[in-house]
């Protein structure tokens, strides 16, 4: 089922992101897009 969360992304929401993508453990997650938008982009 696609559906957005129904939330407005804030700017700790964006800054979770950015950390996770900064660790160590995120090094293999490359050239990809990441949407921190709580889904709204499936709705295209």
């Amino acid at each position: 089922m696609k559906a957005p969360s129904r939330s407005l992304v804030s700017i700790d929401d964006v800054g979770v992101a950015v950390a996770f993508l900064a660790m160590d453990g995120a090094k293999l997650i490359t050239g990809d897009t990441l949407y921190v938008d709580g889904g709204y982009h499936i709705m295209d």
